[in-house]
């Protein structure tokens, strides 16, 4: 208990450390103009479940001993500079429940698939520099509610890998680029409430799906300007 474990340094300069302790469940370092941080150390807190890192100055960072926190719940990086991030290190995870990189200048990101009975419920990467985004990492979380892409360059995006996603409810894409979009893949999900899209963007779906009995609740208010076609 008497070395430092983890140790951070602000935009000014500063030196500041936390020292190690088994009992820590919330490390909460928001807004502290945090310029440099090695999150190596984190290693060793492995109960752990929320790490907030949110309204700093970071402009990279290394999740890989992440990947080593059994427990970690909930990852906050909105409001940083980053302007790339690697988040394979806790795609493994089962555990992780919430990410937020929100308010960055993120143009890539690296993923890999979450798996199977992922708890993953919210995943926030809205007010970024992304011009395209894979969700094929998302295609088995199915307890995934929240997925916030809006404020970002998107010129196109390919939802198929939602179609499984059974207890998305929201999903926000307003404020982007994209000329035209499949929304086929969101028509059938029952627990979808709202849907989020700009007005110049044409929404196309596979014809066949017009005869559905059910149209999920987030797209009836869209389906008036859907473009049913053969082949979407």
């Amino acid at each position: 208990m008497s070395q430092a474990a983890f140790r951070y340094v602000t935009s000014r300069g500063e030196s500041l450390e936390l020292r190690r302790s088994r009992n820590v469940r919330v490390i909460d370092l928001s807004g502290l103009d945090i310029a440099d941080v090695s999150l190596e150390p984190l290693g060793n807190f492995h109960n752990l479940e929320e790490l907030d890192l949110s309204q700093n100055d970071i402009s990279e960072i290394d999740l890989g001993p992440l990947g080593n926190l059994p427990k970690l719940k909930t990852l906050n990086l909105s409001s940083n500079r980053l302007d790339y991030i690697c988040l394979e290190p806790i795609c493994d995870s089962k555990k992780i429940q919430a990410i937020d990189l929100s308010k960055n200048v993120i143009e890539q990101v690296d993923m890999r698939p979450f798996p199977e009975y992922s708890s993953l419920r919210m995943f926030y990467i809205s007010d970024n520099d992304l011009s395209h985004f894979d969700l094929r990492p998302f295609e088995r979380c199915s307890d995934l509610d929240y997925l916030v892409l809006s404020e970002n360059n998107l010129i196109q995006l390919e939802l198929g890998p939602l179609a499984k996603c059974e207890s998305l409810k929201y999903i926000f894409l307003h404020e982007n680029s994209m000329e035209s979009l499949d929304v086929s893949p969101l028509l059938h999900l029952e627990n979808l409430e709202r849907v989020t899209v700009d007005d110049d963007t044409e929404l196309v779906a596979k014809e066949k799906l017009k005869r559905l009995s059910y149209i999920s609740p987030g797209m009836t208010q869209h389906v008036g300007r859907v473009k049913w076609v053969p082949r979407a």
